[in-house]
C-alpha cells in the first residue's frame, strides 16, 4: 500500500509492504504548508522551543515537536528568515541541509505518539529573525497531514561605543560676574544614543579666591566664588564614546556692595573737627578705595558738604550717615571731653582723614608729635605779632641772605 505522491518536492513517503520510500523529506513548505498534497487524517500539533532573545552572532539550539496526528512517521521543513540554520550533532531523528533549509533526511519514526527534532540557529546583526516550520504526521495506510508554526527571536546588540562630542562649550551666566554665583552648563553627545556625564572642578583661582559648585555631577552646576578675580572652570564629559573636557573662564568683577565707616574716630572731643572717609566693600565684604559719599548729621555736631565734621561744645552723641548711589550706612560719635586725640584732629580743612587717616597717609604720628605739629601750625599763625619760632627765624635769615 502506498501514499499519495505529488511529486518530489512534498513532504510524503511511500510504503512497499512494510517498508518506507521517499522520505527523503522537502524544502519550501515551511510557511505554506503541505495540504495541496497531503490529507486524510488529522493535523498534528507542532511546537517550536526555544530562547527568544539571543545576542548578535551567537548560537542557540532550537527544537521542533511534532505531536498527535495521524502517527506512525513524520518529517519537517524549517527556515530561518534572519540567521543562519545548522543541524545539530548527536542521536535524534535523521535531519538533513537542503537549500539553506532543514528537513528529514529519512522518515522520522514517532515515539508514542511525538518526535522531536533538534537544530542550531546562529543570530545575524539585524533586530530580530522568525524561525518558520512545517511538521507532517502520517501513517502506513497512506493518511497524513501538516501543520505550520513560527517563533520570533530577538537579537541583542552589546553597547555601541559610539563618538562622544561637545555639542556645547562649557560657559557661565552671568559672565562677567558682579555678584556671587554664576549658572554654568555644558552639552555633550555621544553618537551612539548613551548618555553623557559632567564633573566640574577649579583648574584657576586667583589669591585667596575658591569656588564650591551646587550639584557639581551634573551639566548644569551653579557655582559659588569667594573672591574678585579671574577663574578658569572645566567639566570633564564621559560616555562610551570615551572623555573629554570643556573649559570657561569666568571673570568676577570686584562690585560695590556696602559702605564702610569704621575708619572714623569712635570719639571726639567738643568743638574738634575732623575729615570723615567712607570706603566701599565689594560683594565679599572686601574692602575697596575710599568712595564718594554724601554725609548728613544729627544730634551734637554738624558736618559740611565736604564730609568735615564739627564735634558740638557739650557732650553727647552725633549719628553721621553716608550715602553713595543706593546705598547707605549709619555710625555713632560719641562727643566726649576725656575722649583721646585722633591722628586726623588738625583742625577744619586738614583733609587728612581723607586720605585715609593720618597714620595711613604716611604719619603714624604720636599725640605729642601732633601737638609738637599743632603748635608749629600756630606758631606760623602768629607772625603778626612778631611770635617766630627758631625754624621760622632761621628760615627767613637765610630768604635775607
Amino acid at each position: 500500500m502506498r501514499w499519495p505522491a505529488l511529486g518530489a518536492a512534498t513532504l510524503v513517503w511511500v510504503s512497499a509492504s512494510t517498508a518506507w520510500a521517499h522520505g527523503a523529506g522537502v524544502t519550501g513548505y515551511s510557511q505554506a504548508g503541505c495540504q495541496g498534497c497531503h490529507g486524510g487524517g488529522a493535523a498534528p500539533t507542532v511546537v517550536l522551543a526555544g530562547p527568544t532573545q539571543v545576542p548578535e552572532g551567537s548560537t542557540a539550539a532550537y527544537t521542533l515537536t511534532i505531536s498527535g496526528g495521524v502517527g506512525g512517521g513524520a518529517g519537517l521543513d524549517v527556515s530561518c528568515d534572519g540567521g543562519v540554520l545548522d543541524l545539530a550533532t548527536g542521536d535524534g531523528p535523521a535531519e538533513k541541509m537542503a537549500a539553506g533549509e532543514i528537513t528529514n533526511s529519512s522518515v522520522g519514526p514517532m515515539t508514542g505518539t511525538s518526535i522531536t527534532y533538534t537544530f542550531h540557529v546562529t543570530a545575524g546583526i539585524g533586530s530580530g529573525f522568525t524561525l518558520y516550520a512545517a511538521g507532517l504526521s502520517g501513517s502506513s495506510q497512506g493518511a497524513s497531514a501538516d501543520a505550520e508554526t513560527q517563533l520570533f527571536v530577538q537579537i541583542s546588540h552589546s553597547a555601541d561605543a559610539g563618538t562622544l562630542h561637545i555639542a556645547q562649550a562649557s560657559a557661565a551666566n552671568p559672565n562677567p560676574v558682579l555678584g556671587t554665583t554664576a549658572l554654568l552648563s555644558v552639552q555633550g553627545t555621544d553618537s551612539s544614543g548613551a548618555a553623557v556625564s559632567c564633573v566640574w572642578s577649579t583648574r584657576v583661582a586667583p589669591d585667596g579666591g575658591s569656588v564650591s559648585f551646587l550639584n557639581a555631577n551634573t551639566c548644569t552646576p551653579t557655582a559659588t566664588f569667594t573672591a574678585a578675580g579671574t577663574y578658569v572652570l572645566t567639566a570633564a564629559l564621559g560616555s562610551t564614546g570615551g572623555t573629554t573636557t570643556s573649559a570657561v573662564t569666568v571673570t568676577v568683577i570686584p562690585t560695590l556692595a556696602a559702605l564702610d565707616l569704621s575708619q572714623n574716630p569712635a570719639q571726639l572731643q567738643p568743638g574738634a573737627t575732623v575729615g570723615l572717609t567712607a570706603r566701599g566693600l565689594d560683594q565679599f565684604g572686601r574692602s575697596l578705595t575710599a568712595v564718594n559719599a554724601t554725609w548728613t548729621a544729627t544730634g551734637d555736631g554738624t558736618v559740611d558738604s565736604t564730609g568735615q565734621f564739627t564735634a558740638g561744645n557739650q557732650e553727647g552723641t552725633a549719628t553721621l550717615t553716608a550715602t553713595s548711589a543706593t546705598l547707605v550706612q549709619s555710625d555713632v560719635i560719641t562727643i566726649s571731653r576725656s575722649a583721646p586725640a585722633v591722628s586726623n584732629a588738625l583742625g577744619p580743612g586738614n583733609g587728612c582723614f581723607a586720605q585715609g587717616g593720618c597714620a595711613a597717609a604716611g604719619g603714624g604720628l604720636s599725640p605729642a608729635l601732633l601737638l609738637l605739629a599743632w603748635l608749629g601750625v600756630a606758631s606760623k599763625r602768629g607772625d603778626s605779632k612778631g611770635e617766630r619760632t627758631t625754624a621760622v627765624a632761621e628760615t627767613d635769615d637765610a630768604s635775607a641772605t
